[in-house]
């Protein structure tokens, strides 16, 4: 019996999805089961795209909106007050 494809996320240490790709802390794309299994844009390719909006808010998703961010996944970013102090004050 294998395990549910979301404990293979957690081992690789993966958490974040972008256009259904996971990514790790530095925005880079995880080696996952479900990366393999998925049709999506590749990261690369994403990157080309010249606006790129990222819609994710709460605290809960600081480390991926940075994670995408310093990858220049996103290069817009909406989100809530909280969030966006957070990421600009760098007080977590």
């Amino acid at each position: 019996m294998s395990l549910p494809l979301s404990f293979h996320f957690i081992d690789a240490g993966s958490g974040s999805p972008i256009w259904y790709n996971f990514i790790d802390a530095n925005g880079q794309t995880c080696d996952v089961a479900w990366n393999k299994r998925v049709i999506s844009v590749a990261l690369e390719n994403l990157k080309k795209i010249p606006v790129i909006v990222g819609v994710a808010y709460g605290v809960e998703k600081l480390d991926a909106i940075r994670a995408a961010l310093s990858a220049q996944l996103v290069n817009v970013l909406v989100t809530d007050y909280a969030t966006a102090s957070q990421l600009v004050h760098g007080d977590d």
